[in-house]
């Protein structure tokens, strides 16, 4: 059976990683979910059933989420009543009830790819294996392909098992992770109980055969937009006579990198996306930025955010130019239970899969499952986000970002292991 099981990962990580979808266009991966959840006998709620479109975070443009589903149907007709279902959100949970006492244990899983372009060459494992991205400009470059997979066969291995446990379970696949957009949406729309146990995991970010048992400290980060307006003109005969939106931009950019670092801490900012410009010989009058901060606590994320808000109409006055700011994500700063990953390091040591069990580490990048982690403990409960360490082939966000499958059937092993060890009715 454990055999089954791992054919069964690799079906599905590599089906995704096929078909990678960004932020709020998960259509084909949220109704392959849920069919096979409803199939399974959960009780499923997807898209608009359970994110409010009013609490959603930025949002695709209509166009944009109609090609997205028009594509999905034409190639999959049989997902049309899941895509009807969604509306304008994605996203799946699915909720299994024993009928039995017992708490609600929740597993969380994103599930958005990145708008990268996948490497193409002959010693990248999905170029040899025959499962690189078929849909240009899209990758799964960090995993969630991976762990989209883990869900859904874990999801798969306690039903088939249901009689060995009590209580509830919940299967939360989320979306629109990259970007900080998916964790908060889901919250401020939450329509469920509050699980009483919540279990968050990324593939990489430690050693090969390493198991973090929770993270105790992650890097916040505020992601925000920022448009500068000015007025064009010919660059030659009247450059005098206008407001350059580029230069304001451009100032911005390289002031962004004087903010002073705080005594209290880590902090980052950065701008990835840049566009500004209409032709070589106009001044320009639009100039757009995509950045972020981060800070190794809230409070530090705040300060960094407050640094970048004042810069901006500076910079924009320097030209006489406009501007305004949308922040379109964010992430919060929340510890894994102490408890419950001392429980994790205990079952990780009897299975003995994991050459090094580390109890808490600190995480280098950002996650909004925090949010998740957040609600349930602010009601009590119990949450901790695992590191599942792999081999890669590339860091992640790398073009020739892969990571080592074996890490799946341990990650499937050991989360089941802890569905059995907080909710079996009988023997493991």
């Amino acid at each position: 059976m454990e055999h089954t099981y791992e054919q069964r990962l690799l079906h599905y990580r590599r089906d995704f990683h096929r078909h990678p979808e960004t932020a709020w266009l998960e259509y084909r991966t949220s109704a392959i979910l849920a069919n096979r959840l409803e199939e399974l006998g959960c009780e499923v709620r997807a898209g608009e059933e359970i994110i409010d479109p009013g609490y959603m975070i930025s949002p695709v443009e209509e166009a944009e989420r109609n090609r997205q589903i028009d594509k999905v149907q034409e190639e999959m007709p049989e997902l049309a009543p899941y895509l009807q279902r969604m509306g304008n959100a994605t996203g799946v949970i699915g909720v299994m009830d024993t009928h039995r006492p017992g708490p609600l244990t929740a597993f969380r899983f994103d599930i958005d790819a990145l708008p990268i372009e996948e490497a193409y060459n002959s010693s990248h494992l999905p170029c040899r294996q025959n499962f690189r991205s078929l849909w240009g400009q899209r990758m799964h470059a960090c995993g969630h392909d991976g762990h989209s997979a883990v869900g859904i066969v874990l999801a798969e291995k306690i039903i088939n098992n249901l009689d060995k446990f009590c209580g509830r379970f919940m299967f939360i696949f989320q979306p629109a992770e990259e970007g900080a957009k998916g964790g908060k949406s889901i919250t401020d729309s939450w329509k469920y109980p509050i699980p009483d146990y919540l279990f968050a995991f990324h593939i990489g970010f430690a050693k090969a055969d390493e198991l973090v048992c929770g993270v105790d400290r992650f890097l916040v980060t505020t992601k925000f937009d920022v448009t500068f307006t000015g007025e064009s003109a010919h660059a030659g005969t009247t450059p005098n006579k206008t407001r350059n939106a580029l230069l304001a931009a451009a100032e911005a950019t390289l002031r962004f990198q004087d903010i002073p670092p705080s005594p209290e801490g880590t902090t980052r900012v950065n701008i990835g996306c840049f566009t500004a410009g209409e032709a070589r010989n106009a001044i320009a009058s639009k100039a757009y930025l995509q950045g972020e901060t981060r800070g190794e606590t809230e409070k530090l994320d705040a300060y960094v955010m407050d640094q970048v808000q004042k810069l901006i109409p500076q910079c924009a006055a320097h030209y006489q130019a406009g501007s305004e700011l949308c922040v379109v994500g964010r992430t919060a700063s929340e510890p894994s239970d102490t408890r419950l990953c001392r429980l994790i390091a205990r079952q990780a040591e009897e299975l003995g899969i994991y050459r090094e069990i580390t109890l808490h580490k600190h995480f280098p990048a950002s996650e909004d499952a925090t949010w998740l982690m957040r609600m349930v403990r602010e009601h009590g409960g119990e949450a901790s986000y695992l590191l599942f360490g792999a081999a890669l082939e590339a860091g992640h966000h790398s073009p020739e970002f892969d990571f080592d499958e074996q890490v799946l059937m341990k990650a499937l092993r050991l989360l089941y292991r802890m569905a059995c060890v907080l909710q079996q009715a009988g023997k493991d």
